[in-house]
Parts: structure tokens; sequence; C-alpha cells
């Protein structure tokens, strides 16, 4: 059985912890998730960083690109509605 499974990488595991849990607490600091959000990211991204480095990487670069396409589609947004509110919280609920 011992061929069959591979061991558990002790490394890119806690790596994986430590981004996840990193990411999760800044996006609940800056109030872009709520904290169901910040809970969901977290077990997204640590699964995906304890699974290999290339799913991880493959997640932060779909969540920064993202967050920057938002921050674009947002100001634009703002300079074609009167009553546009910048920021709010994106969590699942």
């Amino acid at each position: 059985i011992a061929s069959v499974v591979p061991p558990i990488d002790l490394l890119r595991t806690t790596l994986g912890l430590l981004l996840a849990r990193k990411l999760s607490s800044s996006g609940l600091r800056k109030r872009s998730l709520s904290r169901s959000g910040a809970i969901s990211a977290f077990l997204v991204s640590s699964l995906s960083l304890s699974t290999s480095f290339r799913n991880g990487i493959t997640l932060f670069a779909f969540y920064w690109t993202g967050s920057k396409l938002t921050r674009v589609g947002s100001s634009i947004k703002g300079k074609l509605e009167e009553g546009h509110v910048e920021g709010g919280e994106r969590g699942w609920q």
C-alpha cells in the first residue's frame, strides 16, 4: 500500500497552510471577504497548495487577476453610475 499512496509532503503542506492563512486573513482585514468567504478561501487554497504547487499557483493567479479586473471594472462603473459604492464584501452565504 505504501507504493500506491504517496507520502505527505510536509514542507508543501506547511507552506500551503501558511499562505492560505495569510491570504484569507488579508482578505478579511481589507473587508474584501466576509468571515464565511475567508474560511472558504482558506480551505480551498490550503487544499490546492497541499496537493501541488501548480494547483495553488493557478488558483492564486485566478484570484489575483479577478481582483485586479474587479478594481478596473469598479472604477469604470463609478464613472458611469451616480450612486456607485466602492468596495463591498464577497463571501459564500
